[in-house]
């Protein structure tokens, strides 16, 4: 049960803890696969899967340090904006890039649109 003097705020903080402690479970279980598959492009499919996750890490450990008030650290709304951005970017690019690999992945297994 959630206590009723928890504040939505609080929640979000919870929330965004819980994301970069997946992130990083799932991080080490997948470089943990990654030992035992040498395949090429499957591992190569793999290892953008670990850039993702990594992104979302570091971009859960970024807003947490940034929203949290025990941190203490003073940066204007538009710098954030702005280092939000690139996260997100580079987030987007890393995407990208994994689904580039799934498609040249499903060329090769003999997948085919309809």
């Amino acid at each position: 049960m959630i206590p009723e003097n928890l504040s939505y705020l609080d929640l979000n903080y919870l929330m965004l803890f819980i994301i970069a402690a997946f992130c990083f479970i799932s991080y080490v279980w997948i470089r943990e696969g990654i030992k035992r598959v040498s395949l090429g492009i499957l591992e190569d499919l793999l290892k953008t899967f670990l850039w993702i996750i990594k992104w979302g890490f570091l971009f859960a450990v970024w807003l947490f340090i940034v929203e949290v008030d025990y941190f203490k650290i003073s940066i204007e709304p538009a710098q954030k904006t702005l280092i939000d951005s690139f996260f997100l970017a580079i987030l987007f690019m890393i995407v990208t890039y994994t689904a580039s690999k799934l498609k040249m992945l499903s060329e090769i297994y003999g997948f085919k649109n309809k």
